[in-house]
């Protein structure tokens, strides 16, 4: 292989345990992923509408505050 000694270099295959263990790792990295997406474009568009929220927004109390809000904008129509 003209000087490549690492051609036909030895590859551990792993085992199905090893395999399952990897998988379910980036299936969790994946969702990290997705939910920080997600947080980011719920931000943005809040954002968009004069609310500036941070951390987790998504949660309980911050959706009572977005009823108020909601029903505010309804009676301002």
């Amino acid at each position: 292989m003209r000087g490549n000694r690492k051609a036909f270099s030895v590859v551990r295959v792993p085992s199905e345990e090893e395999e399952r263990e990897r998988a379910i790792s980036r299936q969790r990295g994946q969702l990290v992923r997705e939910r920080q997406r997600l947080q980011a474009m719920g931000r943005s568009l809040l954002a968009m509408h004069g609310i500036h929220v941070t951390g987790k927004w998504w949660t309980g109390k911050a959706w009572d505050y977005f009823i108020e809000i909601k029903e505010l904008w309804g009676n301002l129509k």
